[in-house]
């Protein structure tokens, strides 16, 4: 009889190292899903970076083609922000949201508004905050 108490905790002792074992599985595995995402979270944000850098001439110049370009970089940051989780993706999406707010901004000139430079340096702010976010996370 005291044999099989002391056998007892054998099984549980088990399930307690499957438990730690499942948990270190798990977190090697989101580690490598956030690497995984911070790499195309970085290069969908460094891509627009330079687009965004300058876009403000470049809406007073061709508004037309700044809304183009804005908008292709938009959609390149919608199509990376499905594949991402957590705080990264969250990012992502507000970095998609300082594109479209250039890309209204850029589409109001082309149809004849004056270029509200607050709107358009508020809106590079916000990008060039999240892009150093990722990086910093990353």
């Amino acid at each position: 009889m005291t044999r099989l108490r002391l056998l007892l905790p054998l099984p549980l002792l088990a399930l307690g190292a499957c438990s730690d074992v499942g948990s270190a599985v798990d977190d090697v595995a989101s580690s490598a899903g956030t690497r995984a995402g911070c790499e195309v979270a970085g290069r969908a944000v460094d891509e627009g970076r330079g687009l965004v850098d300058g876009v403000g001439q470049e809406i007073s110049d061709d508004a037309a083609g700044a809304r183009r370009e804005l908008a292709a970089a938009g959609a390149a940051i919608e199509a990376a922000a499905p594949t991402l989780t957590g705080e990264v993706r969250a990012l992502v999406e507000r970095a998609g949201t300082a594109l479209s707010t250039l890309r209204d901004e850029a589409e109001a000139v082309a149809a004849g508004s004056a270029v509200d430079d607050r709107a358009v340096q508020a809106a590079q702010s916000e990008y060039d905050r999240v892009a150093d976010q990722i990086r910093s996370l990353c």
